[in-house]
């Protein structure tokens, strides 16, 4: 996890969001798409889904289009979730409407 993910969880105790016997699983990189934490237990990280399309087009420097990089968060995201105990507390990413 990168600083500014640590500052992320940080700011998640000292507003209480979080208790300090809860965790949360972040998606490095991501941090500029968190959009909130879910209320239910266990706590998961929200992301907006289209803001991560547009982090992943400009880490790659626009050497991927749209469609490449929904593959590969569809795909990341298909990872984190494959396991039956992860997928209870992977971060969720939400298509805004």
């Amino acid at each position: 996890m990168n600083d500014q993910g640590f500052d992320i969880v940080e700011d998640l105790y000292e507003r209480n969001l979080l208790k300090d016997d809860e965790q949360v699983i972040l998606a490095d990189g991501f941090e500029k798409a968190i959009i909130g934490i879910t209320a239910s237990n266990p706590k998961q990280v929200i992301y907006d889904f289209w803001k991560c399309i547009n982090i992943i087009i400009k880490a790659s420097k626009n050497k991927m289009d749209f469609n490449d990089a929904m593959d590969w968060l569809e795909d990341y995201i298909s990872e984190t979730t494959e396991d039956d105990e992860l997928r209870i507390i992977a971060p969720i990413f939400m298509k805004r409407v």
